[in-house]
């Protein structure tokens, strides 16, 4: 019995805690981000699950000349590839069998992204952009899989209106480039 008082008291506690939390949590306008993804909508296949957005390529294009194009178009707009993993050759290599490509490409406009961090260095937690380029096989279909990052504005509500408009440039940037990629090659 006393175990089950305990207990009745504990899960109460927590859900006081977590209703505050919640409470003091303001409301960050995402309307913007959600007109965005409807651009895709006449794109079949196209998925998307709250900031992560899922795009098929046409299947006529390989994933080489997917990752040649998304890089033309990003050093057009000023999005920069600071960084690139290859989880699908490391994890082929490590299983000593072919694997689906897996390839990691860190996007970051250099100038927005420090008017971010200054004013709130722990943002840099979703930093950089990341765009997933993979195989559903090995020279399979490519898909491109990516995140807009004012989603994130949610969890830094007192970010300055700057900052988020940086973000917020990135992430339509980086939108219309993946857009017009597929538009371009249906």
């Amino acid at each position: 019995m006393r175990f089950w008082i305990v207990m009745t008291a504990l899960c109460v506690g927590l859900m006081s805690a977590w209703s505050s939390a919640r409470a003091e949590t303001p409301i960050v306008d995402i309307t913007r981000d959600l007109e965005s993804v409807k651009q895709f909508d006449a794109i079949e296949g196209v998925t998307h699950h709250g900031p992560v957005l899922k795009v098929p390529m046409p299947a006529s294009m390989k994933l080489e000349d997917v990752i040649f194009e998304l890089e033309s178009a990003l050093a057009e707009e000023n999005l920069n590839i600071v960084g690139r993993n290859e989880i699908g050759k490391a994890i082929g290599k490590r299983n000593g069998e072919p694997f689906p490509a897996f390839t990691i490409l860190h996007i970051c406009n250099l100038t927005a992204g420090e008017k971010i961090i200054r004013n709130e260095p722990a943002f840099g937690a979703f930093l950089p952009c990341k765009v997933v380029l993979y195989e559903e096989s090995p020279g399979g279909r490519v898909w491109i899989v990516t995140y807009k990052p004012t989603f994130a504005m949610i969890y830094f509500p007192d970010m300055p209106e700057e900052a988020k408009a940086a973000a917020g440039e990135i992430g339509d940037k980086l939108f219309n480039i993946i857009h017009e990629l597929v538009v371009s090659n249906m």
